[in-house]
């Protein structure tokens, strides 16, 4: 990790006690509550494809590779399927303090590496059983040896880039538009330099990371089976994601007081020392990138979590910047800037419960008293085929999904023959799909609710709501 700057061995010493607290502080808020929070959907989705993994060919292998690992060692559960993405969580802040350093300077890899181990957003990814984490962990190892593959013009480096960014790639399929942010930055320099792309060994470098892309992107592009795998999951853009949506969910997640800091980071001098330009390209490029293609496709702001790590970078200099032209303010800054993003960790881990919907213990009821005679009905039944599995003990309910038909005519909402319906809603999604109320005033008219498990998280509410249809209804 040594820098140009030649640290003296008090200097090395303090950076090794600094990523201990730090990396320690990480993996606290990792590990901690773990598995208390219940499974959302994408995750169930997670479980489902590890378990059959590499049985059949699915999108973003890595993730699905390293989560069946972790279930075949400690069995299913919340805590084994979020395992992998914990780890990789926590291995963040310490590879955001050595991207930091090589980019920027020392007190710049000291403050992303803090940044990394308290942002909310961070945390969120690291304690999901999803794949966005392990997308901001390559793009961190991606930054550095890019940079140096071109600032050492060393093929080692450029093979080592090239691995981390189809480690993106394979962790997100769509994150492998970071590959925009290296390319960006090469225009740019030749730009400025019109003889920079062929100085030295450097073309040799630039043809080890982006030949075998160009390549593959050429293979995809000419069979129509592996494109149409490469865009599966993207889907139409039936949510209309604006881009003002997509901005504002982005910001709410990096936090503003990070973005903040961000954008006093990229600004600096001119002309913009290389590491800072890479940083920005890597932010801008691929963001510009998704903000177009939501236009037609469907951009969730999280597809964007990969360039969460070039913010963090950028806010960490300017932090740097902040602590050299005066240490008490800077220092000062950065202290009010972690308390910021610390608070919002507490509030993650007591009242919003993890940003999940509790629909583990709102399911505990039913199956207590729904029987194998009886049916449930919820927008997401694999949520419900999970936790109401079958045990040694009785036989679980079917399982059913309601349906948006099913909605505009409950009356047609029933269980076999002598059984009981239960309709099991969310209010998130309710308020989405139902957007009038019309089926929940039915629901509260024609039914009992027999279970309500109250939950507020990420701005909106995710309580879960079980109600039992009257007798003559789920008869009729």
């Amino acid at each position: 990790m040594m820098s140009a700057d030649a640290p003296t061995t008090t200097d090395v010493r303090r950076d090794w006690a600094w990523l201990a607290i730090v990396t320690g502080v990480a993996a606290v808020l990792r590990f901690y509550h773990l598995g208390a929070w219940s499974f959302w959907a994408d995750e169930i989705f997670t479980l489902r494809d590890a378990r059959g993994f590499p049985g059949t060919l699915t999108m973003n292998p890595l993730t699905y590779a390293c989560v069946a690992a972790c279930i075949k060692l400690f069995g299913v559960s919340e805590w084994s399927a979020r395992l992998a993405p914990a780890l990789a969580g926590v291995a963040c802040a310490p590879l955001a303090y050595w991207a930091g350093r090589r980019l920027f300077s020392m007190w710049t890899g000291r403050a992303a590496a803090l940044i990394v181990a308290l942002s909310p957003w961070h945390l969120f990814w690291s304690q999901n059983a999803r794949h966005y984490v392990f997308t901001f962990m390559f793009a961190l190892v991606a930054l550095v040896a890019f940079h140096e593959a071109m600032r050492e013009t060393g093929a080692w480096w450029a093979a080592a880039a090239l691995a981390a960014t189809v480690g993106v790639g394979l962790s997100h399929t769509p994150a492998g538009a970071f590959v925009l942010g290296p390319a960006c930055y090469c225009l740019m320099k030749t730009a400025r330099r019109r003889a920079w792309a062929t100085e030295g060994r450097r073309p040799y470098a630039l043809l080890v990371y982006f030949g075998p892309m160009a390549v593959t992107g050429l293979v995809v592009l000419l069979v129509p089976a592996l494109r149409s795998y490469v865009v599966a999951g993207w889907g139409r853009n039936a949510w209309a994601r604006s881009v003002p949506y997509i901005v504002m969910t982005y910001v709410h997640g990096v936090t503003l007081p990070v973005v903040a800091a961000a954008v006093v980071g990229a600004y600096g001098a001119r002309p913009w020392p290389s590491g800072r330009l890479l940083t920005v390209c890597g932010l801008v490029a691929p963001s510009a990138f998704f903000l177009v293609a939501s236009l037609a496709q469907n951009v969730p702001g999280y597809y964007l979590f990969f360039t969460a790590a070039c913010a963090i970078l950028l806010a960490g200099n300017a932090c740097a910047w902040a602590i050299t032209a005066n240490p008490k303010a800077g220092v000062l800054a950065l202290s009010i800037l972690c308390a910021a993003l610390l608070g919002q960790d507490v509030m993650y881990h007591t009242a919003e419960q993890g940003g999940r919907a509790p629909w583990r213990q709102a399911l505990a009821t039913l199956r207590d008293e729904a029987g194998p005679e009886d049916a449930v009905y919820m927008l997401l039944p694999e949520i419900g085929e999970h936790y109401l599995q079958p045990s040694a003990e009785r036989r679980p309910p079917a399982i059913r999904r309601l349906t948006s038909q099913l909605m505009a005519r409950p009356d047609d909402l029933r269980a076999p023959d002598g059984g009981a319906a239960y309709v099991v809603v969310d209010m998130r999604s309710m308020a989405t799909l139902d957007p009038g109320g019309d089926f929940v005033v039915w629901l509260t008219r024609s039914g009992t609710r027999v279970a309500r498990v109250a939950a507020y998280a990420r701005g909106s509410d995710r309580t879960i709501e079980a109600y039992r249809l009257l007798e003559r209804l789920a008869a009729k």
